[in-house]
């Protein structure tokens, strides 16, 4: 079912809109202005409506927040109309399995080590592995809380001793986990904090009413350069050194890859409508574009075709390179 309306992350550049969601370069983008606002984007009609101050997430003051919001809605609705606007309306996209993931293990793995998650995790742990080893990876994970601000299990190195318990507390074994957590993977995929609905972008991109589209953009971060695009194509200014600090270890993709690879059929059952909407999306805007590094970043066998759903659709089938820590012998 596609909700009525959508609700995007906005921030401004001069004449230029940027709208998009969260594991969609908002983060990086969040470092490069002053403040952002939030809008919701009807399905349909692709009339806004403002989130109230009150209820969004910025850290805008409230008049430049509304300022900001109306000025977007002037132009945007010159846009809808089909009228001159100076303004560019860039929407940021990726594939949908590949946003799940990445918001899989933020909120799945690198959730905020608390004192309770702690206690059950001890608990569960001590059926795999003896007392010993289990209380001294509990003062471990206790430690490096308190040193990485709350965002373990994210490390560059462990001691050896805890290689298995580790990949245990990151990527459970017991199945019984994944399907105690499917409420959890439903929120992920539909409501959460990876959720994407691609409908409204799809629906701006195809729909033969809307009488000009030279204002519309839309750009996939796995298949653009998100840096260069905004600064070549729309002289946007940036900050420089500024890196995409949420960038989550290759380690902890790959292994969440590779772990909810043995769950494709549910994850594609509530993913495979937005993936058909991305598919037909970039399809349009990226078919004369090579996509030899998209492939390799998701271990996609070159002599697959790229322009045939099925590719994506099999995404569990393409095995990760197996990638270790820097493991300590202390």
């Amino acid at each position: 079912m596609v909700d009525e309306f959508n609700v995007f992350k906005l921030f401004n550049f001069n004449n230029s809109w940027i709208l998009t969601k969260e594991k969609i370069a908002s983060s990086w983008l969040v470092e490069q202005v002053e403040g952002w606002c939030e809008v919701h984007v009807h399905n349909h009609t692709h009339e806004i409506k403002h989130v109230k101050f009150e209820g969004a997430h910025t850290n805008l003051p409230e008049e430049k927040y509304y300022e900001y919001l109306n000025k977007f809605a002037l132009s945007w609705n010159l846009f809808l109309q089909g009228k001159n606007t100076d303004d560019n309306f860039i929407v940021l996209i990726r594939n949908p399995i590949q946003k799940f993931i990445s918001g899989w293990v933020q909120d799945n793995i690198m959730t905020k080590v608390s004192k309770e998650l702690i206690e059950r995790e001890n608990i569960r742990l001590l059926e795999y592995f003896d007392d010993y080893l289990v209380d001294k990876f509990i003062e471990f994970v206790n430690k490096q809380v308190t040193t990485t601000k709350n965002t373990f299990p994210d490390v560059e190195s462990l001691p050896y001793k805890f290689k298995d318990i580790y990949e245990e507390f990151c990527f459970p074994r017991n199945e019984i986990f994944f399907k105690r957590n499917v409420k959890t993977v439903l929120d992920c995929t539909l409501y959460g904090h990876p959720s994407q609905d691609l409908f409204v972008v799809w629906n701006l991109l195809f729909n033969k009413q809307l009488l000009s589209k030279d204002s519309l953009h839309i750009i996939d971060i796995d298949l653009e350069n998100l840096s260069s695009a905004l600064q070549n194509k729309f002289n946007i200014k940036l900050k420089e050194g500024n890196t995409f600090r949420n960038k989550r270890s290759e380690y902890l993709i790959n292994k969440a890859y590779i772990h909810l690879s043995q769950h494709y059929t549910i994850i594609n059952h509530l993913l495979s409508l937005q993936i058909f909407f991305w598919f037909q999306i970039v399809s349009r805007i990226y078919k004369d574009k090579p996509h030899h590094n998209y492939k390799k970043k998701y271990f996609i066998n070159e002599d697959l075709d790229f322009f045939n759903i099925q590719t994506h659709l099999n995404w569990w089938k393409y095995i990760p390179t197996t990638v270790s820590l820097t493991y300590k012998l202390k």
